[in-house]
């Protein structure tokens, strides 16, 4: 991803790499760019935080559930979710 950053540095983009120390906040008119083999990445699914069903990127931690799992609130469509339910 640093390699892909510095291309879109080299065509003039003002780009930024995440974790890196002079990272600016994200702002809801910035374009987060995302790589994951596996496409479920822990940290990579935090930063995108996006409700798994009406997939709003406008999310909110909420506390957290009996076991300690935290919740995060949908402020699209106001309902709650764990990142990674248990099945079964």
């Amino acid at each position: 991803m640093r390699g892909f950053a510095m291309r879109l540095m080299h065509l003039g983009l003002q780009v930024y790499v995440v974790d890196d120390v002079t990272t600016p906040a994200i702002k809801t008119e910035d374009l987060l760019i995302i790589g994951s083999a596996s496409g479920n990445t822990k940290s990579l699914v935090q930063y995108a935080g996006q409700y798994p069903y009406c997939h709003s990127m406008d999310t909110i931690k909420n506390g957290s559930n009996a076991v300690g799992t935290p919740k995060f609130l949908c402020k699209g469509c106001e309902r709650q979710f764990v990142e990674y339910p248990k099945k079964g």
